[in-house]
């Protein structure tokens, strides 16, 4: 599993022409009914915000949900860069932990299940025109992944559990996440079983462990 938190700066940036034609616009992406995506705006008027986004070509969808002192809430569709980023990292069963932006550039935090995706991504923004910089790229530790897992252990139950494997009935085969994560269907096997024990083991102690050695 690796984080990454992404600096976006450039032309093509969602809300660029907002930026522009206003500079002190400040907002951050939030969650909505039916798994859209919100705009929650915390600067300007209801006239002021509408005028400056609606000119916006990268933000071509933009509707009204809620407003109150000093905020209001819209469900978005970007276009362009921004569009291309959240298919990228949904391709890569990855998450968008958090996105704001404010002074002309947003600040994106992702989480994905390889330093091969966050590379992937960083190149594809860049070929897109937007400026990157790297604020952060992170990978568990061994003090950082619970229970003493390694890091691959952890990609394996993470990917598990998101895909569904451990569902019943399952929504995904061993052989299907096996080829997601890039590897065998018998080391997905193994990794999983080496996890199983390690968890085991910190719950139960060594001795229910060994049972399964």
């Amino acid at each position: 599993m690796t984080t990454t938190e992404l600096r976006l700066s450039g032309d093509g940036i969602a809300c660029g022409g907002a930026f522009e034609q206003w500079p002190d616009l400040e907002c951050e992406l939030e969650p909505v009914v039916a798994g859209g995506i919100g705009l929650l705006v915390t600067a300007g008027d209801r006239s002021t915000i509408e005028a400056a986004l609606g000119a916006d070509p990268t933000v071509p969808d933009l509707e009204w949900i809620a407003a109150g002192e000093g905020w209001a809430l819209y469900e978005v569709g970007f276009a362009g860069a921004f569009a291309t980023l959240f298919e990228a990292v949904a391709d890569r069963r990855g998450t968008v932990l958090e996105a704001a932006g404010r002074s002309g550039a947003w600040t994106v935090s992702l989480r994905l299940l390889r330093r091969e995706d966050a590379r992937e991504i960083y190149a594809g923004l860049v070929e897109a025109g937007i400026e990157v910089e790297v604020l952060r790229l992170s990978e568990p530790t061994a003090a950082g992944v619970p229970s003493g897992l390694t890091a691959e252990q952890y990609e394996a139950l993470a990917a598990g559990i998101e895909g569904g494997y451990f569902e019943i009935p399952r929504r995904v085969s061993l052989a299907e996440l096996a080829d997601e994560l890039g590897i065998s269907h018998q080391a997905l096997s193994e990794r999983f079983r080496r996890a199983y024990r390690t968890l085991v083991s910190s719950e139960l102690g060594d001795g229910a462990a060994a049972t399964m050695a």
